[in-house]
């Protein structure tokens, strides 16, 4: 929301009666967000209430760090407020039975990794995780974003669990390849990416520097690959379009998630199809929809 603004948010309207429900059972909730700003607004509401609260980011001192994650384990503060990458690894915060999400990260992983810190040793309760939502905003676009990269994630893994096993044709390709294969800018800037070969049958037509072909496994992944770009590239049209004013790309990375790479990459893209335009002035770069 936009300071001043005396329009209400949705979400936190939600998220207050969430979790007045939750303290009134008796539960405790890690809330994250990867806005400091959202943070600050969910501060103002609770101090406006009888629910006590912690708060952790990445300016917390580790010393300071230590003492809250004491406090929270010895004490019964419902609610403990903390920003996504400051506290999302290298903490145990067992003493909660909840963890909220009050905005999607562009990777699932990181999510995860920020719900574990209730999933440690020395668990001994059942964790519900809750992830905020607002319909029809970017948000909805980054979850379809997390949907590839889970796809993209099973795909390298085989069904025990460990990562896929490539044939000895395969390997031997890519020690000998020559550099014949077809390269993609995009597919590179969108890691992970494989790209397989291996050697032609005998019979099977050639030319002057040979014949190769994509594994089966290569070509599901590559395929897997360029459905998660045009979702990106659908997000980042959409976050562009979001603003009235042409948008930075700190502030476009900001609203996707997106690696400085792969933004550029989309950007490149959207650009080519004539559907995103840049300017540069003292500010640096900036880009509007056309």
């Amino acid at each position: 929301m936009e300071e001043g603004s005396r329009a209400t948010s949705s979400k936190l309207e939600s998220f207050m009666e969430l979790v007045t429900e939750l303290h009134a059972e008796g539960h405790r909730a890690l809330v994250f967000s990867q806005f400091t700003g959202l943070l600050a607004l969910v501060r103002e509401r609770l101090d406006a209430t009888t629910l006590e609260h912690l708060y952790l980011d990445g300016s917390t001192p580790a010393k300071r760090r230590a003492e809250l994650v004491e406090r929270w384990q010895t004490g019964d503060a419902p609610l403990f407020l903390i920003s996504l990458k400051a506290g999302g690894t290298g903490l145990n915060l067992t003493a909660a039975d909840y963890v909220l999400h009050l905005d999607p990260w562009w990777n699932p992983a990181v999510e995860d990794q920020a719900s574990d810190r209730a999933h440690r040793i020395g668990q001994d309760k059942p964790v519900t995780v809750v992830r905020f939502v607002s319909q029809g905003t970017i948000e909805q676009a980054v979850l379809e974003l997390h949907e590839q990269k889970r796809a993209l994630a099973e795909g390298l893994l085989a069904s025990d669990g460990g990562v896929t096993r490539f044939s000895p044709e395969e390997l031997m390709a890519l020690l000998e390849s020559d550099g014949d294969v077809e390269r993609d800018e995009d597919v590179a800037a969108s890691r992970p990416a494989v790209a397989c070969v291996v050697p032609a049958k005998k019979g099977a037509k050639t030319t002057k520097r040979g014949t190769t072909r994509t594994s089966p496994r290569a070509r599901a992944i590559n395929t897997r690959t360029a459905q998660g770009r045009q979702e990106y590239d659908r997000a980042v049209l959409e976050a562009v379009r979001s603003f009235d004013h042409p948008a930075s790309a700190a502030e476009l990375r900001e609203l996707t998630g997106g690696t400085p790479l792969q933004l550029r990459a989309s950007l490149s893209r959207l650009g080519t199809e004539g559907l995103v335009t840049c300017r540069g002035n003292a500010r640096g770069t900036r880009y509007r929809a056309t």
